[in-house]
């Protein structure tokens, strides 16, 4: 008698590749299968092909090549049991930013039979997953760990393995502050904005600490200009976030320079002084000559020499001046018009002894612009006076000029006292006619 173990295999496979175990049993004379003259194997036949579904099959055995001239075969049938082949679901590898949610979980799967894939074969339903990662985990690399879910197939049985859920940085956007200064003051404090943080956070709850460090190629020295304000990590570090710089720009402007007429003075009728001007405002211990400014500014003033005393404004503009580095600025002066000193001369005069005094007179020296009495604008007279009366004795008295009702628009009044001098009054001495005898004593 033949008969055969019942055998498995897997799902999918190949009845080729079930070892029968067989069991020969009615051997005589202390035979065995290798001792009897038995040769040949028996032959296998089932209805299960390698895409028959999981279970049990019928085996029937037969004779095959089997031979012997001293025994005749009784066979016994078997079974073969066909059971679930295994299939491998890998989480993919999935990546996000932090504070961001977990991606959609997706899988790949290995080991389907019968060139099937997932839509052909008899898997239904999809796997869970397990992750211990969540919108808030910080960066790092976290597992992904599938589960059952609500797969099921009569075909397959199932094996898992793991994925990784990488959290990267999230990025912080680090700008510059724009800045300015003025040309010859020291640079501002730099700062920046921060541009990207997640979950609400901000610079204080991130986890992000030490600052970056900011610099510019300008010194105080620099010109005016644009300048970069470059942005580096410096001493910022952070878990979750990773920087991105963006640089700011210093912008240089010129610095103001007061270009200050210079206050003049003259007297009434004279040439106009040479204008003239100051400057103030230079920095970095400049001066005219090495702040490269170039040119001469214009200066002017309305005053003539003919113009009446007063005060006239001098005015400034920029004429060829130019400067890189300056703003200039124009402040007028004053040029004084004074009036001019005028002359009165007190005319001397002489009268005698016991006469009235004589008309007093001036006269005047002094006069600009060619200007004469009539035409200088001056009215009124001067005060003249004695101390001489015609009962003042011989001799030598002082006539004073002062201002008396003497007005003018450009001319101060200086008097030179004259000199009335008293003569002695003549006397005739007229003898009183007398008669006497010749010869009498008179």
């Amino acid at each position: 008698m033949v008969s055969a173990s019942a055998q498995t295999r897997k799902y999918g496979t190949s009845n080729s590749t079930v070892n029968w175990s067989l069991n020969y049993n009615g051997f005589a004379n202390g035979e065995n299968l290798q001792s009897s003259d038995v040769k040949g194997a028996p032959a296998f036949t089932t209805e299960a092909t390698a895409s028959s579904p999981v279970g049990s099959y019928p085996v029937l055995l037969s004779k095959g090549t089997l031979t012997s001239g001293n025994y005749q075969f009784n066979f016994v049938n078997t079974e073969l049991i066909i059971e679930k082949a295994l299939i491998t679901i890998t989480a993919d590898n999935k990546s996000k930013l932090y504070g961001s949610p977990n991606p959609e979980f997706t899988y790949s799967y290995s080991g389907f039979m019968n060139g099937e894939i997932l839509a052909s074969s008899d898997v239904k339903g999809k796997p869970g997953y397990v992750t211990t990662a969540t919108d808030n985990s910080p960066a790092g690399n976290y597992e992904i760990e599938p589960v059952l879910g609500t797969l099921n197939s009569g075909n397959y049985e199932f094996a898992y393995s793991k994925g990784w859920l990488t959290i990267g940085k999230a990025a912080l956007t680090i700008t510059v502050e724009n800045k300015t200064r003025k040309y010859g003051t020291a640079n501002p404090n730099f700062t920046v904005t921060y541009n990207g943080f997640v979950g609400g956070e901000n610079l204080l709850s991130s986890g992000v600490i030490g600052a970056p460090a900011l610099n510019t190629a300008a010194t105080i020295l620099s010109p005016v200009g644009t300048y970069d304000i470059k942005a580096s990590a410096g001493t910022l570090t952070s878990d979750n976030y990773l920087f991105n710089f963006v640089h700011g720009k210093l912008t240089i402007s010129k610095a103001q320079l007061a270009v200050n007429a210079e206050n003049k003075v003259r007297p009434y009728g004279t040439a106009n002084p040479v204008l003239t001007v100051t400057y103030n405002g230079f920095v970095n211990n400049e001066d005219f000559a090495g702040s490269g400014i170039t040119g001469l500014p214009e200066i002017s003033t309305a005053a003539a020499v003919t113009s009446s005393a007063g005060t006239y404004d001098i005015t400034v503009g920029a004429g060829s001046l130019a400067s890189a580095n300056y703003e200039l600025v124009y402040n007028k002066g004053t040029l004084t018009i004074g009036k001019v000193v005028l002359t009165v001369n007190v005319e001397n005069k002489s009268r005698t002894y016991g006469a009235q005094n004589p008309v007093f007179t001036v006269n005047y020296n002094g006069f600009a612009n060619g200007e004469s009495w009539a035409n200088s604008g001056i009215t009124g007279k001067p005060a003249l006076t004695t101390m001489a009366t015609p009962s003042s004795p011989v001799g030598n008295y002082d006539i004073a000029g002062a201002i008396g009702t003497l007005s003018a628009a450009n001319y101060s009044f200086q008097f030179n006292k004259g000199t009335l001098s008293i003569g002695k009054a003549l006397l005739v001495v007229t003898a009183d006619d007398k008669a006497k005898s010749y010869g009498a004593e008179m």
